[in-house]
């Protein structure tokens, strides 16, 4: 009958001789850990606290036997035991795993398996798992490693921003004159010129006079204010 389900290939591992021997070697190898200790004292010390109440002293052999079977069971004291051992996980015991198992599938299908050929295949496997799984390296990783303290980092080129498409228009510049001074008001220039004769006239009397002070004097007669001559 073909295999068709995994469950139908883990039967047909299980009655071949390479099961039976990697059964037998992780067992040896568990009973010389630490591992193998450490379950027994945890199952000793389930039993011990089971133990402890005296209405129970009193059963029946095959009733205590029972009983604490169901005790240990509850705790996952032998899933972690194997968990601990580091020959399960170990790469050599499912590289094995898996070269049986393509010999059963290649049996199977009436192929001609040869030892070495398998061998062959799982190493390639590996490799192609191993190097899936490697990083890859960098220049600038290399650099960073090679050179001491904590890498340096690359100076940042200069943004210089150029228009694509379109004539370049001139940037607009205001530019700000000073302020002027304050002109003069026109009272000013109107009180100068008053004083000031043309060049080309002669001195009149008159003119001479009204650049002379002339003095007032305050009197209580009608009028008020009379020049003094």
């Amino acid at each position: 009958m073909p295999i068709t389900t995994p469950r139908e290939l883990v039967d047909e591992f299980k009655k071949s001789g390479e099961f039976d021997r990697l059964r037998r070697e992780l067992l040896k190898e568990f009973q010389r850990s630490d591992a193998a200790t450490r379950l027994k004292d945890k199952v000793e010390g389930i039993a011990r606290q089971w133990l402890d109440s005296e209405q129970r002293q009193y059963m029946s052999q095959e009733h205590i036997h029972k009983s604490l079977m169901q005790e240990v069971d509850r705790y996952p004291i032998v899933e972690r035991a194997a968990a601990d051992m580091q020959s399960v996980t170990d790469e050599s015991v499912s590289s094995t795993v898996r070269r049986s198992l393509q010999k059963i599938l290649r049996e199977d299908r009436g192929e001609k398996v040869d030892d070495s050929e398998v061998a062959q295949q799982q190493e390639l496997l590996k490799e192609a798992s191993v190097g899936a799984d490697t990083p890859k390296v960098t220049p600038a990783d290399v650099k960073s490693s090679t050179t001491n303290g904590p890498p340096e980092a690359e100076p940042e080129a200069a943004a210089i921003s150029v228009p694509t498409s379109g004539p370049s228009e001139p940037m607009p510049i205001n530019i700000v004159p000073p302020s002027p001074d304050p002109l003069p008001s026109p009272s000013v220039f109107q009180d100068e010129t008053k004083h000031k004769a043309p060049l080309n006239a002669a001195a009149s009397p008159a003119a001479s006079r009204s650049e002379s002070p002339v003095a007032f004097a305050i009197s209580n007669e009608p009028g008020g204010i009379k020049p003094l001559q």
